[in-house]
């Protein structure tokens, strides 16, 4: 392995270009400075030469550009950039092995073709011994110029060069055994002088330090001189330079919040007071990473127009997660540069850069902070509980997610979920991987009800009036299949029920007739018109290139039955499960919040938004009064009716709530590598305003593998909207 280490200093410094000016060897040619001879003859060209040479070489600064903020709702700042000038040197450059090539190659061109092939090895050796102590000297003084503008010891300019070749190294060995591994394994030993070749860190270029724009320029034009000198000996240095880059910082990721006691239900309520939310929003705002050959290949940085200005290049920065890809366009911004004539520095061309563009957001964050405290499974609410039916231990922390949507604007205000995307400890079932408000697919179970009885109302196939009765089974002659889930108390029923009392009891046998009646490919169509099915493009939709081609992330389509692909005999039994949320529908929390959205807003719902788009937004048709009422009557008796579903769940002072339970089968899972076991995920949907008034807002709260949506979900959502409300989010501030 090749190592750095800095020469002894001189005793007698000089500056840079008088010292090359005395460093040759043996009556030769004077090395460092035949290799600045082109400077010297061009200035004494003529002025039509001088021009010839302007039009075939020029020089080019780039300028540097900022990527755009990013703000929440009331204009706080969630993301911002400060531009970070970066020397870059080449990665051959940083080990010593360089010196000598370059040394090796400077006696060459001094001696001569000719003379040099005549030489023995003894005699190349000794030319080469004698120019090396220069080069070095070259390299160390580039060393010790960055370290004195930086105000640093220049050993610690050989310590991070070694860091990097250490580590650049460590990759090309381990690379190098894999290949070797792969050969033998195919053809047997590898012969003599084989090479699996060099891995890419190898021809990158890496940064020694960072400075500001002053010394960068300085640098930049010193620099351009030793670029265009060691191509005089094929060595390349277009590597050696200062490029600017974005260092991207999120001043709220860890933001206080303070929870009151009031807001817990009353086993909880020891845990009010202040909280630290670390990482907030950090899933929705995403993240940049280094540009990917993708990137490059489909938007190459170049200077011949506006468009080429805004493209990339290897080490550049892109947005790889979240808002941050979602927007990427519309905040990266496009680099200026200075054109200058190869003689003379004169500037010929100027185009200055153009920083990206700001994006606001609808998000509330301290709203958006106060869901992401409330999610830490520390607080009690998003864990297994020990009263639930749930087949996990008691204090199993869970993941969850809640989503607030406005219904006047369809602005999404709240989208939080846990545990973040990028966490990876806990069970397998529960690490991040996806963003949970918006991309985790779910079985929604019965929080669809409501929507099922819309299209139920809309289509005739129901009466709000008419009475269905419930034997706790669905086929009393095959009570294994499609029975109600109070069937599993006692053996009761729910009996006659209206519309209304049928989502206040949530009975499965009401709905199973109600989707029956409709038929699978009505209810599909009724699902997507109220976004199931559908991605929501609210603003944080991406494209990434896997390995099995390009994906979409950052919102979720979810699933809608198709009835093409369900066989004709099935299709009743479908759409019997679709309507009750279970059998091949899923969504996400996002999804679920916005349908309740369309529905609290009669349907006359403007497109939701995440990312103000600053576009007019299309309206949903408006539905009746006459099929949204009698939903409505049925989810407010979900709270306060005795039998309601979510009797238990508490009110939210100064406010009303419709709301509707939900349990639904989940997939199973392993715990401490026990066999599988079943598990439901917990819903609590709907919509609250201030009491006496229309609700104002859909919400939704979720706790994956939380059990009961009453016991686990509901008071998640209640101390979530309890919060809020003492914020003022639905009106007034309450106690």
């Amino acid at each position: 392995m090749s190592t750095v280490s800095p020469p002894q200093p001189s005793t007698n410094p000089r500056p840079f270009l008088r010292r090359l000016l005395f460093i040759g060897f043996g009556g030769g040619l004077v090395v460092l400075v035949l290799l600045l001879r082109v400077f010297v003859v061009a200035a004494e060209r003529t002025e039509s030469a001088r021009d010839t040479l302007d039009q075939a070489d020029k020089r080019v600064e780039l300028l540097p550009t900022r990527r755009g903020r990013v703000l929440d709702a009331r204009g706080r700042v969630l993301a911002q950039s400060r531009t970070v000038w970066e020397v870059r040197v080449p990665y051959a450059m940083l080990s010593d092995a360089w010196a000598r090539t370059v040394a090796e190659r400077s006696a060459r061109l001094a001696s001569g073709r000719s003379l040099w092939r005549a030489l023995p090895q003894t005699l190349r050796d000794q030319r080469v011994a004698k120019v090396l102590p220069s080069v070095e000297e070259w390299r160390h003084d580039l060393y010790t110029r960055l370290a004195k503008v930086d105000g640093r010891p220049v050993e610690e300019l050989y310590e991070r060069a070694e860091e990097i070749v250490t580590q650049v190294e460590r990759s090309q060995a381990s690379f190098e055994r894999r290949q070797r591994g792969k050969y033998e394994a195919q053809f047997g030993p590898p012969p003599a002088g084989w090479s699996p070749g060099m891995i890419r860190e190898r021809t990158l270029s890496y940064p020694l330090l960072q400075t500001d724009q002053t010394v960068g320029f300085e640098f930049e034009q010193w620099a351009e001189m030793a670029r265009s000198a060691f191509r005089e000996v094929d060595i390349d240095l277009d590597d050696l330079e200062v490029r600017s880059r974005d260092e991207r910082q999120y001043p709220l990721a860890s933001i206080e919040v303070e929870l009151a006691d009031s807001s817990f239900p009353t086993s909880l309520r020891r845990f009010g007071g202040r909280y630290l939310v670390e990482g907030c929003a950090s899933d929705l705002l995403g993240s940049l990473g280094p540009v990917g050959a993708e990137h490059i290949e489909q938007h190459p940085f170049g200077l011949q127009n506006e468009d080429a200005l805004g493209g990339y290049r290897v080490g550049d920065e892109v947005g790889i997660r979240g808002i941050e890809a979602a927007q990427e366009s519309t905040l990266r911004g496009l680099l200026g540069f200075v054109q200058r004539s190869a003689v003379g520095s004169l500037e010929t061309k100027t185009i200055e850069p153009q920083p990206g563009q700001d994006i606001q957001l609808h998000l509330d964050f301290r709203w958006q902070a106060v869901a992401e405290a409330l999610l830490d499974p520390a607080l009690g609410l998003c864990q297994a509980q020990a009263n639930q039916k749930g087949t996990l231990p008691a204090g199993t922390p869970l993941a969850g997610s809640l989503v607030l949507v406005e219904l006047a604007t369809g602005n999404i205000q709240v989208a939080a979920g846990r545990p973040l995307a990028t966490e990876a400890d806990g069970p397998t079932w529960r690490r991040g991987g996806v963003v949970r408000a918006t991309e985790a697919i779910l079985a929604p179970g019965s929080i669809v009800k409501p929507f099922l009885l819309v299209a139920g109302l809309s289509e005739g196939k129901v009466r709000a009036n008419e009475q269905i009765n419930c034997q706790g089974y669905f086929f009393p002659d095959k009570r294994d299949r499609f029975r109600c889930w109070i069937a599993n108390r006692n053996a009761r029923e729910h009996g006659p029920l209206d519309a209304a009392d049928a989502l206040a009891h949530s009975c499965n046998v009401y709905f199973y007739e109600v989707g029956r009646r409709l038929g699978l490919e009505t209810e599909a169509r009724w699902l997507r018109r109220f976004g199931f099915g559908e991605r929501p493009e609210v603003g944080i939709l991406y494209q990434r290139e896997l390995d099995r081609g390009p994906v979409l992330l950052g919102e979720t389509s979810g699933r809608v039955p198709d009835p093409a692909t369900v066989p004709r005999g099935q299709r009743v039994s479908e759409a019997m499960s679709s309507a009750i949320g279970q059998s091949a529908l899923v969504c996400s929390p996002l999804q679920a919040a916005i349908a309740y959205a369309r529905l609290g807003a009669r349907g006359a719902l403007p497109h939701p938004e995440l990312v103000a788009s600053g576009n007019a937004r299309p309206v949903g048709e408006t539905f009746p009064d006459a099929v949204i009422d009698p939903v409505l009557v049925g989810l407010r008796r979900v709270l306060s009716e005795r039998y309601g579903t979510g009797r238990d769940i508490e009110e939210v002072p100064g406010c009303t709530i419709w709301g509707k339970t939900g349990t639904a089968e989940a997939p199973p899972i392993t715990l401490g590598g026990g066999p599988k076991t079943d598990g439901t995920h917990a819903w609590f949907a709907g919509l609250i305003g201030p009491t006496g008034q229309a609700p104002t807002h859909s919400f939704v709260s979720v706790v994956e593998y939380g059990g009961s949506g009453g016991r686990t979900a509901g008071p998640l959502a209640t101390a979530f909207l309890r919060e809020l409300a003492r914020r003022g989010a639905f009106g007034g501030p309450t106690s």
